[in-house]
Parts: C-alpha cells; structure tokens; sequence
C-alpha cells in the first residue's frame, strides 16, 4: 500500500528468527509484522520504565547528597558566586 510514512526492513537473520520464536511463544497467532511490533512496543515500556527508575535513583541519591552536605556548604554559596557566571 503506498505510504509517505518511512518504511523498514529488518532481515530474519538467526538472531531475529530467536527473538521471534520468543515473541511467538508469548503472542501465539501472530504474524512476524504483528510480533515485531508487540516486541517494539514491550521494549518500549520496558525502556521507558528503567529510563522512570534510573531518575528516581538519580533523584534519591541527590537528595542523600543534599541531606549529607546540609550545613557543609553554605546555602548561598550558588548566589554568593553567580554573578561571575557568564550569562
């Protein structure tokens, strides 16, 4: 079917053939098209939540910092010295 949308291709090389043996076994039925997809799609979420929990960890762990270094560097250490920070 003609398309403006760009295409791709992806060859059913052994590792493909095993990724889609596995996407076969959780998605019984499906076509290879429709198992690429269900594959992209979980890899997607899965991404994005390890993506979620690394900045739940960054952000755990600044805090720890900031709670660590409370009282050590003076609070007005970043404004005292931001006027000599180019603009």
């Amino acid at each position: 079917m003609p398309t403006t949308l760009d295409r791709t291709s992806i060859t059913h090389t052994s590792a493909v053939e095993r990724l889609l043996q596995v996407a076969e076994d959780r998605w019984p039925g499906k076509t290879p098209r429709e198992l690429m997809l269900s594959l992209m799609e979980q890899g997607a979420r899965n991404v994005a939540q390890e993506q979620r929990a690394w900045r739940d960890q960054v952000d755990a762990a600044s805090h720890n910092l900031s709670d660590l270094l409370q009282g050590v560097i003076p609070a007005t250490l970043v404004e005292d010295n931001r006027s000599e920070w180019p603009a």
